[in-house]
């Protein structure tokens, strides 16, 4: 089996939400995020874009992979084949990974999810899935079960290439780091950590006010496509800081609404989590703010 050609990456459906004139400056800055992201890890690519997916053409797709699903903004992120929107090129393509995947097992079971964008005059959507369809069941002798198939076989026909995948690896969603303007986040629990990953998530630089070098690598791995500055000091320090700063300001620890940070807003996105589940939520940013 050949490998992947490229990563078909999903926009976040939020970025649909926004307005003609905002859209595409939204989409602008994912684009370039994602260039950031590949940077990082010195990955040589190519990208092509279409208003709903960026296609990041590289032969290296593990680290591409690795880079681009941490970038705010992105819905999933699919490796994929590719081939000419030629029927005869997906028959051969789709029955090649469909053999890969069920290994020749007459008792497994495919379904094809065919999607078409662009025209197309020589066939339809509805061709594709019944001579590809016809072709992989020739081949594997595998059955047809549509609603509880051993493998899903997934096939993005567009203008001039088709993508084809089995995976969907899911991103994390929002809004891209650096469309919502800046914030300053006092980061001294794992609350703290919690709450700037999620103000993140909307599209907001951070400056970081920290004592703990662990804390500030876990946002800086997330912080794609933006400047975080760092400053450290104490935690008695940092409130004295934030008063004479213009800044809107986020704290995830409860009790910290309490105090007088500054005359700015005081921003606890988690405020309505469970203790348990920003723990959960915290071991996780963490996990994945280290290699794969």
């Amino acid at each position: 089996m050949k490998p992947y050609d490229c990563l078909l990456i999903r926009v976040s459906g939020e970025l649909s939400l926004k307005s003609e004139q905002v859209k595409p400056r939204f989409f602008s800055k994912l684009v370039s995020n994602v260039r950031k992201a590949l940077d990082r890890e010195n990955v040589k690519y190519k990208i092509e874009t279409n208003p709903s997916r960026i296609f990041v053409y590289t032969e290296e797709i593990k680290n591409a992979l690795r880079s681009a699903i941490k970038v705010f903004g992105i819905s999933s992120i699919s490796p994929a084949w590719t081939c000419f929107s030629d029927l005869d090129e997906m028959k051969v393509l789709v029955t090649d990974i469909a053999i890969e995947n069920l290994k020749l097992v007459s008792s497994k079971s495919f379904a094809l999810r065919v999607r078409k964008a662009g025209r197309h005059k020589k066939f339809s959507l509805r061709m594709i899935a019944e001579e590809v369809g016809a072709a992989v069941k020739r081949t594997t002798n595998a059955s047809v079960n549509l609603n509880n198939p051993n493998v899903e076989i997934f096939i993005e026909c567009r203008s001039r290439r088709t993508y084809v995948f089995v995976k969907k690896y899911k991103g994390v969603g929002g809004l891209p780091l650096g469309t919502g303007g800046r914030a300053l986040a006092l980061v001294y629990t794992p609350e703290d950590v919690v709450a700037s990953w999620f103000i993140m998530r909307r599209g907001v630089e951070l400056s970081v006010l920290t004592d703990n070098e662990e804390y500030e690598q876990i946002l800086r791995s997330w912080h794609i496509g933006g400047r975080m500055k760092v400053k450290y000091m104490s935690f008695e320090e940092a409130k004295e800081y934030a008063k004479k700063m213009k800044y809107s300001i986020v704290k995830g620890s409860v009790s910290s609404q309490l105090l007088p940070f500054s005359n700015y807003p005081v921003f606890n996105p988690i405020v309505c989590f469970s203790k348990k589940k920003v723990e959960k939520m915290y071991e996780k940013i963490k996990k994945f703010s280290k290699p794969l």
